[in-house]
């Protein structure tokens, strides 16, 4: 990353977004990319002990509310997910399954992300509510994988557990026709004919 990205990486989400995204998925079988993003995380947060203050959405929210709960959306999504219960995963499925998941979910994790957007930019008071939902379907397609092995269904459980996709929410935001996964994207808010309104998510595929 160039350094005119990186003094940008909370003012400009994609490019925290992408940056991640393309490490994460990269080389399915070798654990560089994803790596480079976790100590790149947990080095971010030493530097930042006693002054993570600087997180809070308050201070964030100072550029302007979307940017802000996309930033912290994104950070999260990887601090408290990918680079959490998400990377033990990859220690017990295997890494080239959960990479195959970022690089061939890639439809579906991007609409997570751009319906969180446009809530967020329109309802912005709501964005915690959003930011939930955005840890739910982006994690779906990990615990629904169909390369998962199905006798660590209990470890990934275990890992799981906290605001991350439940059966609850499965039930209602998942299935398979014909043997290809279908995932509901959450319920989101955008601008219709000037009004703001709810829009039910779309059921993708890839």
């Amino acid at each position: 990353m160039d350094p005119n990205q990186a003094r940008n990486l909370f003012t400009n989400w994609t490019i925290m977004y992408n940056q991640f995204l393309t490490l994460f998925g990269q080389n399915p079988g070798t654990t560089q990319g994803m790596l480079q993003v976790c100590n790149g995380i947990e080095t971010f947060n030493l530097c930042m002990f006693g002054n993570m203050d600087c997180m809070l959405m308050g201070y964030l929210a100072n550029q302007t509310d979307d940017i802000a709960f996309m930033s912290r959306g994104v950070y999260d999504m990887y601090s408290n997910f990918n680079c959490g219960p998400g990377i033990n995963t990859l220690l017990h499925e295997g890494l080239a399954c959960s990479q195959r998941i970022m690089s061939g979910y890639q439809n579906t994790l991007q609409a997570c992300v751009t319906t969180y957007q446009s809530s967020v930019t329109h309802d912005p008071s709501n964005g915690c509510q959003y930011a939930t939902g955005l840890i739910n379907c982006w994690s779906a397609p990990f615990y629904t994988a169909p390369c998962r092995r199905e006798r660590s269904a209990a470890v990934w459980g275990a890992l799981i557990r906290g605001p991350f996709a439940t059966e609850e929410y499965l039930d209602t935001h998942h299935k398979v026709i014909d043997g290809v996964h279908h995932f509901k994207i959450p319920d989101y808010i955008d601008l219709v004919d000037g009004k703001k309104v709810k829009v039910e998510g779309p059921w993708m595929h890839d």
